[in-house]
């Protein structure tokens, strides 16, 4: 690579900032996309794209896509004539341009890079803390809905259509480790070394400060502005220029295929008001796009009979009255009478089951 920087020559404008070394641990990751889209990527075909491509979005205005800053390197004063600065410009491999009245450096072949970028929700992403009315503490993560609408191009929930094939929807990995050792092997396969396949968290920064990042090459595509700080993104980095990469990026529309991963894979309606996740052991709880609204008469044995254990305890998360709760029960008993032919009662705090010898195949369902 070659030497940009000495350190005697940097400008007395520049502070130095730099990208930490992360050591991460992802719980789910997240990407907003098309439900058309979103189907092939559970077949495990998804498409990388180039910094150049985020440069252009952040270029025509679009920030939310976009970012005009994508691989910077550098910031400092739009009037920064020192001698370092001034024989940086004349660097054929490096360009530069003034926004917002700050200028900035960036490597030309970075734009190039094939990247991909998703929302990562990680161990330290639960910082909210609530107390249930059994006293209970839950400590959870929320995803902003203004990041599902930087995404959305302007939909809005009375609009969504969640027949519509071509609709905004919302994928969700939840065996982060098991993808991301996917797309290593298939990058591999192209004959790039695991060294250069960079996967990481995103480093938020304010980007109007003068400053300069010593992190080598590429790993300047790891800084963004703290404006993009709600997407808490993980991102893929291969840094590799190979003949054979190119060739096959070219020859497959920058789309990868790194098998069958819908095991892993999950795909809800889009989200517009936050998104909610708390962790509970292994078990991750969230809150879902539009409300499921099933009928009693619709639930499944094992379902309902799980109602009628939370009913029974008094573990809904609302308040009721001994009167509701006795009324729900005996319609839920009545549902499985009608429905399955069981009789369920409850004797000495114990529930009981009548006529269910051979039905035990039920609760699988």
């Amino acid at each position: 690579m070659n030497k940009f920087i000495d350190l005697n020559e940097l400008s007395k404008y520049a502070n130095t900032q730099k990208v930490l070394d992360f050591k991460f641990s992802t719980d789910m990751l997240f990407r907003c996309t098309s439900k058309q889209y979103a189907n092939d990527f559970k077949k495990g075909k998804f498409r990388f794209n180039q910094p150049e491509f985020w440069i252009k979005e952040g270029e025509m205005g679009n920030k939310g896509l976009g970012d005009s800053l994508e691989g910077t390197f550098l910031t400092t004063t739009f009037n920064d004539n020192s001698e370092y600065i001034n024989n940086l410009k004349k660097n054929n491999d490096i360009e530069y341009f003034v926004e917002d009245d700050k200028l900035y450096f960036r490597r030309k072949s970075i734009k190039k890079l094939y990247c991909f970028c998703l929302y990562g929700l990680n161990d330290n992403s639960y910082k909210e803390k609530s107390v249930d009315r059994f006293g209970k503490e839950h400590y959870y993560s929320r995803i902003d809905k203004s990041y599902f609408s930087s995404f959305s191009n302007g939909i809005t929930k009375e609009k969504y259509n969640n027949e519509d094939e071509k609709r905004n929807v919302v994928v969700f990995i939840n065996n982060p480790s098991l993808f991301y050792e996917k797309v290593r092997q298939f990058f591999m396969k192209l004959g790039v070394g695991k060294e250069n396949i960079i996967i990481s968290p995103i480093e938020y920064v304010n980007r109007q400060e003068n400053s300069y990042s010593f992190m080598p090459f590429p790993y300047e595509l790891l800084l963004k502005d703290n404006y993009y700080s709600n997407q808490s993104e993980i991102r893929i980095i291969i840094n590799s220029t190979s003949e054979k990469l190119i060739k096959y990026m070219n020859d497959n529309k920058n789309i990868i295929d790194i098998g069958d991963i819908s095991d892993i894979v999950d795909i809800y309606d889009y989200y517009f008001d936050d998104l909610l996740l708390e962790k509970d052991g292994n078990t991750l709880l969230f809150t879902l796009p539009f409300p499921i609204e099933e009928k009693l008469e619709d639930m499944s044995l094992h379902r309902l009979l799980t109602l009628f254990v939370q009913v029974l305890n008094d573990n809904l998360p609302y308040d009721t009255s001994l009167n509701e709760r006795n009324e729900i029960i005996e319609f839920i008993k009545k549902i499985i009478k009608e429905k399955y032919d069981i009789f369920l009662s409850v004797e000495n705090g114990q529930i009981k089951l009548s006529n269910f010898i051979g039905k035990e195949k039920l609760l699988d369902n």
